[in-house]
């Protein structure tokens, strides 16, 4: 069951939706940036800009192990996104772990499509490793919506190239599916507060620009999971992607990967960025995920 405080947040997305799916790129890309501007960082979180090969910055907790790191790819449907905009989720990550984040801004479409963002991905997780010394079974991969889908696509791509792998990846509502077969963009479409499947799937066509959207890199649940590191899935009830994570679940399993799913009674898409009693139960998952499946490497 919900809480007070989240009933109320979701009465009011729900009388915003509306207007926010109406608003150009250009605004959504914008009023994304003003909500990550308006967020207060705590006062103990050090935020320094990154020698990455793109615009990337290091959330600092207090007391951090560097040797321990988190990996941050944003959501946005691949269109929007930023440093700016993903920051408070960013921070409520490392705040919570005790580990550096490493959060980064990648190329978005539509104008750098397919595969700009997984290149960045690659590059800043080479980064990470080759030019930071990081061990990476110590690195976890985590992100929202696209940048869920993103984090595995990765996994996926390092594992073709012979790559080290991630010690474990989080998954916040991913968007791992990006044909919208899933059953929850019908069942769910009235209930969720936050997306407009019609709107995503636009989104999906001007990323992949003409790549199938069933390619494993666009849809990681249609490739080859197996040896992926432990993952764990957070989803809310209330939203279109629901099917995407149980999708993916089923996937792992059938790869045999250790994976946890958590579905969130009346949450939606994303829910993380709000300050809730339910934001705190999700954060500290992440936390003991983190600390059971990752390697110390001290």
């Amino acid at each position: 069951m919900r809480s007070k405080k989240s009933a109320v947040v979701l009465g009011l997305l729900r009388r915003v939706k509306p207007v926010i799916c109406n608003l150009s790129l250009d605004r959504k890309r914008a009023g994304s940036d003003l909500l990550g501007k308006l967020k207060k960082m705590p006062s103990d979180l050090r935020i320094l800009p990154a020698a990455a090969p793109c615009p990337a910055e290091w959330m600092l907790p207090a007391g951090e192990r560097g040797e321990r790191v988190i990996l941050y790819s944003h959501g946005g449907a691949y269109e929007g996104g930023s440093l700016l905009s993903s920051r408070p989720l960013a921070a409520a990550l490392a705040q919570e772990t005790g580990r550096r984040v490493l959060s980064y801004h990648y190329r978005l479409a539509p104008e750098h499509p397919f595969p700009a963002a997984l290149e960045d991905a690659l590059a800043v997780y080479r980064y990470l490793y080759r030019e930071e010394g990081i061990s990476p079974d110590a690195v976890a991969l985590a992100g929202d919506s696209a940048g869920g889908g993103l984090s595995l696509a990765l996994t996926l791509r390092l594992k073709e190239l012979g790559e080290p792998l991630p010690g474990g990846i989080v998954c916040l509502s991913p968007w791992a599916e990006l044909t919208g077969s899933a059953s929850s963009h019908r069942t769910r479409a009235q209930d969720d507060p936050i997306i407009q499947s019609e709107g995503l799937h636009q989104s999906a066509l001007h990323y992949a620009a003409g790549t199938a959207l069933s390619s494993p890199y666009l849809s990681p649940v249609y490739g080859d999971l197996t040896g992926f590191p432990p993952v764990l899935i957070q989803v809310g009830t209330n939203e279109v992607l629901l099917g995407d994570s149980l999708l993916l679940k089923k996937r792992l399993e059938e790869c045999q990967v250790p994976v946890r799913l958590t579905v969130f009674d009346g949450m939606w898409h994303v829910f993380h960025v709000f300050d809730l009693p339910e934001t705190n139960e999700a954060l500290e998952e992440i936390r003991l995920f983190l600390d059971g499946n990752l390697a110390e490497n001290v």
